[in-house]
């Protein structure tokens, strides 16, 4: 799953609320939007010709989500069904996410898809450009069943925008649901023995508290050499690797060389270490060797697991990428979204009612529980500050 989800650049809005729910409880959130965010069934009826209204329906949802994910969706299919009783939704594990590629397209080409799709951006692109999904535009603008301008309010900045595409007519091919941040992870001791009583914003304060940290035994980054690392680099400087429609490249530019002489300076001032491996980035930052370590938010077990092994207990940070301009940031994020395979209208209107309620405000509260996803809306942070100031 980690390694198969695409990356996308959007802003880092949802990651800053987030860590803010983390460290400061219900302080310094943004209110919820006053909205029914809860999707209405009868508004559906009124605009659906023949279903549910007409019977009982059964939509089929394949996936990759394993583990603690994958109950979670059993779950929240199950109290789908306990609120609407006339639809019915089954997730269908396929395998990993290779798997589902390969069985969504021969479903596409033998018309025995499934209904509803959970995949990544790179792969609803190519289901779309196969024929096989529905544009998601006139669903999400519908008046009865569609996105209000409290809902479009209400979700995180740049995670919609991220589903169109510039060779499909920039339509909506899908709707953000199990995402992920690249984040900074840093060693809060070593910091606090430098006098740092917070984790760097920007790439001046992070070189400055690498390089007052290195001494002895430790030192300031212990860096993969990763590509989507440098494409993190890269989206905190305003950049990406590719232009909006993926024609020009833009990691030679100006960005990609501020990052590349950043890294190359801190690796010659033996600031920065490169690593052979994940598995060595981990069993360094975990021995307590390094400060600093730019990975995904869903690694962060796999350092604590490495510092347990280390038999270390230093606490563990979690921050937002530091940034070239604090005031305009920017992070990376990779995940699943939603697609609707092609369909009946009517029936398509219902796979939408179904991703309107799996992304309404409490349940993309639970699935940041269970999975340690991105909150989707500004009120799921509002829940989650509830729940850790309980």
């Amino acid at each position: 799953m980690l390694c198969s989800r695409f990356l996308n650049l959007v802003s880092a809005t949802a990651l800053i609320l987030l860590l803010a729910v983390i460290s400061f409880g219900c302080r310094g959130l943004p209110p919820a939007p006053a909205t029914p965010l809860q999707p209405n069934l009868s508004a559906l009826n009124a605009a659906t010709t023949g279903t549910p209204a007409a019977g009982p329906l059964t939509l089929t949802l394949w996936h990759s989500e394993t583990g603690a994910a994958r109950d979670e969706l059993g779950a929240l299919a199950r109290d789908f069904h306990s609120a609407y009783p006339e639809i019915t939704v089954n997730p269908i594990y396929v395998g990993n996410s290779d798997d589902l590629a390969k069985q969504v397209t021969a479903g596409i080409a033998l018309r025995h898809a499934p209904d509803l799709v959970l995949a990544t951006r790179r792969d609803l692109a190519q289901f779309a450009r196969l024929g096989g999904l529905t544009p998601l535009d006139e669903l999400a603008s519908d008046p009865s069943i569609g996105l209000s301008e409290d809902d479009r309010a209400d979700l995180l900045p740049g995670l919609i925008d991220e589903s169109t595409f510039p060779d499909l007519d920039n339509k909506l091919y899908g709707f953000p649901f199990d995402e992920e941040g690249l984040v900074l992870f840093y060693n809060a001791e070593m910091l606090k023995a430098i006098g740092a009583d917070e984790p760097p914003t920007t790439w001046d304060d992070f070189v400055d508290q690498a390089s007052r940290t290195t001494r002895e035994q430790q030192y300031g980054w212990a860096m993969p050499l990763r590509a989507d690392i440098f494409n993190a680099l890269l989206a905190s400087q305003g950049s990406a690797l590719l232009d909006k429609p993926e024609r020009r490249a833009l990691f030679a530019e100006n960005a990609g060389v501020v990052a590349m002489t950043m890294c190359s300076q801190l690796y010659k001032s033996g600031v920065a270490r490169p690593m052979p491996s994940d598995d060595a980035a981990f069993k360094e930052f975990g021995q307590g060797h390094s400060a600093f370590l730019l990975d995904w938010m869903t690694r962060l077990g796999a350092l604590q697991a490495a510092q347990q092994r280390a038999k270390t207990h230093f606490e563990i940070g979690v921050a937002g990428l530091p940034q070239a301009d604090p005031n305009s940031p920017a992070m990376l994020i990779r995940g699943y979204d939603l697609g609707i395979l092609k369909m009946s209208p009517a029936r398509a209107r219902t796979a939408w009612f179904f991703i309107r309620w799996l992304t309404s405000t409490h349940q993309s509260a639970r699935w940041t529980r269970a999975a340690g996803a991105l909150p989707l809306r500004v009120s799921a942070l509002s829940e989650l500050a509830h729940d850790v100031g309980s």
